[in-house]
């Protein structure tokens, strides 16, 4: 072994946390980051759909569902990240 070699020391193994799953995170945060959303209530958010702008878009956060009454588009935090990279 050379010289060189011998002064490489492995690097010492990090414990990182994992990234949560999208379908842990708060889908109201989750949309929140791409549009703004205004609470009616406890249960239910509302703002301008992130895919075609209408003010008809609702986030359910006890369903952790999203849906947007003008283009139909919906579904769960999975769906609406999918949907979001696609753009």
């Amino acid at each position: 072994m050379s010289a060189a070699m011998a002064m490489i020391r492995p690097m010492p193994a990090v414990d990182l946390p994992a990234p949560e799953p999208p379908e842990a995170q708060d889908i109201v945060a989750l949309v929140g980051q791409h549009t703004t959303l205004r609470s009616l209530g406890d249960k239910r958010w509302q703002g301008a759909c992130p895919f075609c702008e209408s003010t008809a878009f609702q986030v359910r956060r006890k369903h952790g569902t999203f849906h947007c009454f003008h283009c139909g588009e919906g579904g769960d935090a999975v769906r609406f990240l999918a949907k979001v990279n696609l753009r």
